[in-house]
C-alpha cells in the first residue's frame, strides 16, 4: 500500500501544476522577449510578469509585430489626421476609397433591365454636376457608389461636389450610366474628324448595354476608356474635364492589355483605340506619343492583313519554317456593315499614318511602315456606312494594287461619287506624296536624277489637278451645311499643290500663282465656324500662312515695299484669325499660332 501511495503521489502533483510547453516563436510577451526569460504565454498577464511586476505592463504583439499600445497610438494618429482633414477640407488630401477588384461586377445588374431603362430615361434630363454621380443600381461603378460619393467622413455630395477631387475615380473601372451617356454624346458628333471607323449607332448601343465593363458585346475596355477620354475633352464641363488625366491613364492601360483578353473584336477595337489615342496626343501637341500609337495601329493592321482585305491575288507564301496566323479567326464579320468596319479601319490607319507623317516629319524622311517594300495595298477604297448598309459592297468585289493604280492615274476619270472616307484617304495620299517629292528636289541634282524628278513632278501635278477637279464644289453647299470632311479634303489637296510647287515658286511665276491661290483657298474656306477640326488642319493653316510670309519677304527683297502687299497681309491676317480661336483648346494649334506669329 505504501508503494502504491508513493507511486500515485507524482500523479496528483502533476495534475495541480501542469507541465509548461515551449511557446511558438513570437508568442512570448514583449517584456519576456526583451529580458530573454522563459514566458508561459498566459494572458492577460504571464507568470513571470505576475511574479515580478515591472514598470512596463505585460503586452503581446499582434500578427504584424505591433503591441497593443502601438496599435492604439496608430489609431489615435489616424483619427487625429482625419479630424484635421474634416476641419480643413481644402488644405488636406482626401482619403481614397478602395474596393475589392474581384467582387462580381454585375451582381447588382443581372436582371436589372427595368432599372437600366429608368436610368436611361433619367439621363435624358439636364444634369448638374452632383447628379452625374448619383448611385445607379445598373452600374456597379465607383462614381455610382455611395461610399465614393460620401467618402470615409460620411459627407454627402450636397456638401461637396464629388468632382472636387479626381482621386475619387481611382480604383474603379468606369463611370455610371448617365456620365457614360454624356461622354458618348459629346464624342460621337466629332467622330468623322478622328478616324472613327466603327458604325456609330451600333457602337453607342453596345456601349450602353447593362453588362460588365468590356464584356461582349460591349466594346473592349481600351476602346471605351479612350472614347471616355475624348468625351471628357469635348464636353468642356469642369466636372468631366477634371477626370481627363484618369481617363487617359485608364485608356493607355486598358488598350495595352486588350489583346490578351478573349473579346471577339479585340483586334479591331484595339486598332480603333490606337487611332483615337494618336489623334488625342497629336491634338495636344505630343508628337512622339502620337507617332507611337499611330505605329501601333499600323503594326496591327499590317499584321492582320488588313491591307490585303478582299485582295484579288492569292495570299503570299510564308517563309520557310514560319507559321502564319489565320487572321479570319480574329476578323470574322457577321454582315456587310461589320466588313465595312474592317475596310474603313485600314483606311483610317492609312489616313492617320500619311497625314501625321507629312505634317511632322522632314520632307526627305517620309517613308514609313506602309511604304516598305512588299507592302502592296489591295484593300478596296472605303465606303460610307450607308453604302455598306445598302449593299454597295458586293460579294464579287475584289481589290488589287489600289494605291499603285491611283498614283499611276489609272482611276481617272473617276466613275461615280467618292465616299467621304475615300476622298480623305486619296487627298492625304497625294499630300504625303507631294511632301516626299518636294524633299527630293535639289539645285545640284545630276542630269539623270533631274529628269526622273521632273517626270515624277509632272505626273503627280497632273494627278493632283485631276483629283482637285473631281472634288465636290464647296459653293454647292450652304455655309451651315458644308461637310467638314469636304472642307478638309479641299484644304489637304490645296496643301499638296503648295508642297509640290513651292520648290519652284521663287523663280517660276506659274508655280508662285498656284501656291498663292491654294493658300488663299485654304484660309478662305476656313472662315466659317468649322467646330472641331482634324489636327491636320493646324499644319495646313501653317503651310498657307508660310506662303504669304514667303511672298512678302520675296517682294521686299526684290522691289522693296510694292503695291499689292496689303492683299497678301490680308490673307496672312485671315489665317491668324482662323487659328487663334482653336489655340485656346488645342495645344498643337496654340503652338502653330505662336510659330506663325513669331515669323510675322
Amino acid at each position: 500500500m505504501t508503494s502504491d501511495s508513493n507511486h500515485g503521489s507524482p500523479s496528483s502533483s502533476s495534475s495541480t501544476r501542469p507541465a509548461s510547453k515551449p511557446l511558438k516563436r513570437g508568442r512570448a510577451c514583449i517584456s519576456c522577449r526583451f529580458l530573454k526569460i522563459k514566458c508561459d504565454g498566459a494572458k492577460p498577464i504571464c507568470g513571470p510578469c505576475m511574479r515580478h511586476p515591472k514598470d512596463d505592463g505585460c503586452e503581446y504583439s499582434d500578427a504584424q509585430g505591433r503591441s497593443r499600445t502601438k496599435v492604439l497610438e496608430e489609431t489615435i494618429q489616424s483619427l487625429q489626421a482625419r479630424l484635421d482633414e474634416l476641419q480643413n477640407p481644402h488644405d488636406s488630401t482626401p482619403s481614397v476609397t478602395l474596393h475589392d477588384p474581384y467582387r462580381p461586377y454585375n451582381e447588382s445588374r443581372l436582371g436589372a433591365s427595368q432599372s437600366f431603362a429608368e436610368s436611361s430615361r433619367a439621363a435624358e434630363a439636364p444634369m448638374e454636376a452632383s447628379s452625374l454621380l448619383s448611385p445607379l443600381s445598373t452600374f456597379d461603378s465607383p462614381l455610382a457608389s455611395q461610399a465614393c460619393l460620401t467618402g470615409s467622413s460620411g459627407r454627402s455630395s450636397s456638401v461637396s461636389s464629388p468632382y472636387q477631387n479626381a482621386t475619387t475615380f481611382l480604383g474603379h473601372e468606369e463611370p455610371p450610366l448617365p456620365v457614360i451617356q454624356t461622354l458618348l454624346d459629346s464624342f460621337l458628333p466629332h467622330v468623322t474628324e478622328l478616324g472613327f471607323f466603327l458604325h456609330p449607332t451600333r457602337f453607342r448601343a453596345d456601349a450602353l448595354r447593362p453588362l460588365r465593363f468590356g464584356q461582349t458585346p460591349r466594346p473592349t475596355m481600351g476602346l471605351l476608356s479612350t472614347v471616355y477620354l475624348w468625351g471628357a475633352q469635348f464636353s468642356q464641363q469642369d466636372p468631366l474635364i477634371s477626370y481627363e488625366e484618369i481617363f487617359l491613364s485608364r485608356a493607355l492601360q486598358n488598350t495595352a492589355t486588350d489583346l490578351t483578353r478573349d473579346h471577339p473584336h479585340r483586334v479591331l477595337h484595339t486598332i480603333q483605340a490606337e487611332v483615337l489615342l494618336a489623334y488625342y496626343f497629336w491634338r495636344n501637341g505630343k508628337i512622339l506619343e502620337a507617332k507611337t500609337h499611330a505605329g501601333g495601329a499600323v503594326s496591327l493592321a499590317i499584321g492582320c492583313g488588313l491591307h490585303r482585305w478582299r485582295s484579288a491575288r492569292p495570299p503570299p507564301m510564308p517563309g520557310i519554317g514560319v507559321v502564319v496566323e489565320n487572321t479570319s479567326n480574329v476578323m470574322s464579320p457577321r454582315d456587310s456593315v461589320e466588313e465595312g468596319e474592317i475596310i474603313n479601319g485600314f483606311w483610317a490607319v492609312w489616313t492617320l499614318h500619311k497625314s501625321l507623317s507629312a505634317a511632322v516629319d522632314p520632307a526627305g524622311a517620309l517613308c514609313g511602315a506602309l511604304d516598305a517594300p512588299g507592302i502592296l495595298v489591295d484593300t478596296p477604297w472605303p465606303l460610307d456606312m450607308e453604302g455598306y448598309r445598302d449593299g454597295l459592297l458586293t460579294q464579287d468585289l475584289r481589290g488589287s494594287s489600289t494605291i499603285r493604280n491611283f498614283l499611276s492615274g489609272a482611276e481617272y476619270p473617276i466613275q461615280g461619287k467618292m465616299s467621304n472616307a475615300e476622298m480623305i484617304a486619296k487627298a492625304v495620299t497625294l499630300f504625303h506624296r507631294a511632301s516626299f517629292l518636294s524633299g527630293q528636289a535639289s539645285a545640284d541634282m545630276p542630269t539623270r536624277d533631274a529628269q526622273i524628278f521632273h517626270s515624277a513632278f509632272q505626273s503627280l501635278d497632273s494627278l493632283v489637278s485631276s483629283f482637285h477637279a473631281s472634288l465636290p464644289s464647296l459653293d454647292s453647299y450652304g455655309s451651315e451645311s458644308r461637310p467638314r470632311l469636304v472642307t478638309l479634303a479641299h484644304a489637304v489637296t490645296n496643301a499638296a499643290i503648295i508642297k509640290l510647287h513651292n520648290v519652284f515658286a521663287y523663280a517660276n511665276a506659274n508655280s508662285n500663282d498656284l501656291c498663292m491661290n491654294a493658300a488663299r483657298s485654304i484660309v478662305d474656306n476656313a472662315q466659317q465656324d468649322l467646330g472641331f477640326v482634324n489636327p491636320l488642319m493646324g499644319s495646313l493653316w501653317v503651310t498657307a500662312c508660310q506662303v504669304f510670309i514667303n511672298e512678302i519677304s520675296k517682294r521686299r527683297a526684290i522691289h522693296g515695299v510694292v503695291e499689292g502687299e496689303e492683299s497678301i497681309w490680308s490673307g496672312l491676317r485671315a489665317g491668324l484669325s482662323v487659328m487663334k480661336p482653336y489655340s485656346a483648346a488645342s495645344q498643337l494649334m496654340r503652338a502653330s499660332f505662336g510659330y506663325i506669329h513669331r515669323l510675322v
